[in-house]
């Protein structure tokens, strides 16, 4: 791992220690990379940092790993550690989706280090064709972390192969983004190249829900709403509307679904007989059952009644399912510990991510123990309610004997038959422990977004034999492939459970992993005990960086100038684009860019699932960690993760809250309208 830090340190200890560790190149050790030694003593509890680094010049190309060694007293311990040449983050942004073949594409390259600061490497931009071939390269000089091309790439002609003329490439095209020397980081992005006009009315297709289920396959409607671009609602038009559905492959409009209506003052209800239109159909799919998985697709055309100027608009967010809901597990360990209460957190969601609030949750549990013998504990709780933000919590206490737990999860909707209930089962091994010593974080019971400036409040619950008395314990937060914070506790009072306190950084945005740790020596051995959880730290932009811009007015004349203000941290350097958000009603955006920028970050988190683990090595394994103890634990290696991606939640947001929020925030209908159509 090239310019990495390597944050290490000894658990534990009780007497003055001196400990070195290395990088050593591997298998023959012959070369140190880097070293350093730091002193353990009982005023820093025992625990220190070494930072080591690793850089590009040290390793040639072809080394893919290296030793990790450590050494203190007479005892040397090493572990092997892959080399990643992905280093840092590259961001394309053009100035637009569309253009057509007389434009050119302005190009911007943002690039970052491992540490979110401007990279300064040579970058190469690479043009490709809706073919695949390269069309062009561009090399650019970082000095400000901010690159953009001085000359805007201009869409070239493409000779056709049965006449000497020229033809333009209409399509998709893609640029990438390289580092042009030692790494191997790359970023993608797209635009469209096709003849078209700005339109002049702005047409937005509102459903009355986001899928078709057994309730509304039969009859489901929609609202057509016609805007002119400067905000005025289309007094009378005329509306034709057909449908039909997508699948992988292609786009089918069924010819009996042509419907003609009206729109008065900007909007227009339509209502469509789904399932008569395609029971009527002679081929394709004519049941719900068939439909199942595929997109519900309308085409609308809206014609002046005066005027005669027409725009079409079309519609594919709309899921076909046999139930309108999915089930998945959020903040939820994959292993059980024996003696110790289970928090089990479930969403309910539509076909589209969304949560789902008021949805009945039935779960039934089967706890075996260590004589393979079932007990049911459904009894428990078995009935819970989605709250507002579509999750339902179940609790269980987990007997001291227990092997494995079985989960079977399903919504009791009673206005859906019973093959249309969601369903979810999964089983929860439990965490291996050579003395029965267990730690568990409940994070499930309190689940939520941290917010940078915010503390977090979180329960952890201890169980080892009462006759062994356990005077601290210690927490880790990882955010970014890196220790962002260290810190002991003393274990106080006689129950179970404690909670931690820590404050919420911008260093933990956008995610962070907490990892919580004891040794406890006696029954004849140290044993260290560990859990983690992997928790979202929401915030507007990474490193606490903030920047406003805002305008003198809110409407402006043609050729009149546009005065803006700029309000950022010092010494920043804010980089400006405008588009004609006309063209976002012939090609909207695919997602947003804030929320993609997060997840192209969050690719550096070298942990994986939701948190937990087997044992005590995998708990660090799945955090990103690599463990070297002398306190009964082996390192886990790569081939033997266990990763449960199910129980951590994909970044999302809920998008009709957060579009309603910013709606709200326009003073007039015609601004709220148009924030709303994108």
């Amino acid at each position: 791992m090239h310019e990495r830090e390597w944050p290490s340190g000894l658990l534990a200890m009780n007497r003055e220690t001196t400990f070195t560790v290395s990088l050593k190149s591997y298998p023959d050790k012959k070369q140190t990379f880097a070293t350093e030694s730091v002193t353990l003593t009982a005023e820093k509890d025992y625990q220190a940092v070494a930072t080591l680094r690793l850089l590009p010049t040290d390793l040639s190309k072809d080394v893919t790993n290296v030793y990790l060694e450590a050494r203190f007293s007479d005892l040397t311990s090493e572990q092997k550690l892959p080399v990643s040449r992905d280093n840092g983050f590259l961001f394309i942004q053009t100035d637009k989706p569309l253009y057509t073949p007389e434009q050119s594409v302005k190009v911007r390259v943002f690039s970052l280090n491992a540490e979110l600061k401007p990279a300064l490497r040579p970058v190469t931009l690479t043009f490709l064709d809706p073919e695949a071939m390269v069309v062009d390269t561009v090399d650019l000089q970082d000095v400000t972390g901010i690159l953009s091309m001085q000359n805007p790439f201009k869409i070239p002609l493409k000779q056709s192969k049965n006449s000497v003329l020229s033809r333009l490439q209409f399509g998709v095209w893609k640029i990438e983004a390289t580092y042009a020397e030692e790494f191997i980081t790359t970023a993608r992005t797209e635009f469209e190249v096709k003849e078209y006009v700005l339109p002049n009315i702005s047409v937005i297709i509102e459903p009355e829900a986001n899928y078709i289920s057994t309730a509304n396959f039969e009859s489901f409607k929609v609202k057509v709403m016609a805007r002119y671009m400067h905000g005025l609602p289309v007094v009378v038009a005329d509306v034709f509307l057909k449908f039909g559905y997508t699948d992988q492959s292609s786009t089918n409009v069924l010819a009996g679904s042509l419907r003609r209506g009206a729109i008065r003052n900007g909007k227009g209800d339509f209502e469509l007989k789904v399932k008569e239109v395609f029971e009527g159909e002679a081929e394709g799919p004519r049941t719900l059952q068939a439909l199942d998985g595929k997109t519900f697709y309308i085409t609308t055309t809206v014609q002046e009644s005066t005027g005669g100027i027409s725009q079409e608009s079309e519609l594919a967010t709309v899921k076909f399912c046999l139930s309108p809901y999915t089930l998945g597990l959020i903040a939820t360990p994959p292993f059980i510990k024996p003696g110790l209460p289970y928090f089990v957190r479930v969403m309910v969601k539509d076909p589209l991510g969304q949560p789902v609030p008021r949805v009945p949750v039935k779960a039934l549990v089967t706890i075996m123990d260590d004589e393979t013998q079932a007990q049911d504990h459904s009894d428990q709780n078995k009935y819970r309610k989605s709250q507002a933000d579509g999750t339902a919590l179940f609790t269980y206490n987990i007997p001291p004997n227990s092997k494995t737990a079985t989960f079977s999860l399903q919504t009791e909707d009673s206005t859906l038959p019973h093959t249309s209930q969601a369903k979810l089962t999964y089983s929860a091994e439990a965490y291996k422990s050579i003395n029965k010593r267990y730690l568990y974080i409940d994070w499930a019971s309190h689940y939520q977004d941290m917010k940078v400036g915010e503390y977090a409040s979180i329960n952890v619950y201890f169980y080892h034999h009462p006759s062994i008395t356990l005077g601290t314990f210690s927490y880790q937060i990882i955010s970014k492939g890196k220790i962002v914070k260290v810190k002991t506790v003393p274990r106080v009072g006689s129950s179970n459970v404690q909670n931690i306190n820590f404050h919420v950084t911008a260093d933990m945005v956008p995610s962070a992993r907490l990892l919580v740790y004891y040794i406890l020596t006696g029954e004849q051995m140290a044993e260290l005990v560990a859990d983690s959880v992997w928790f979202s730290v929401k915030a507007k932009c990474v490193n606490g960086l903030k920047t406003k811009l805002w305008a003198n007015q809110e409407s402006y004349e043609p050729k009149e100038n546009l005065m803006l203000q700029v309000q950022a941290g010092h010494g920043s350097l804010v980089a400006l684009s405008s588009t004609d958000t006309a063209v976002y009603n012939l090609r909207a955006p695919s997602s947003d860019p804030m929320a993609r920028t997060l997840r192209h970050i969050e690719r550096s988190d070298q942990g994986c699932g939701g948190g937990g683990g087997k044992d005590n090595a995998n708990v660090f394994h799945t955090a990103g960690l690599t463990l070297m103890t002398n306190a009964t634990a082996k390192a886990t290696s790569s081939e033997d993760a266990t990763c449960s991606a199910v129980l951590r939640p994909k970044r999302s947001t809920d998008m009709k809250k957060e579009m309603i929020k910013k709606v709200q925030t326009y003073n007039t209908k015609e601004q709220q309208y148009c924030c709303n159509g994108g």
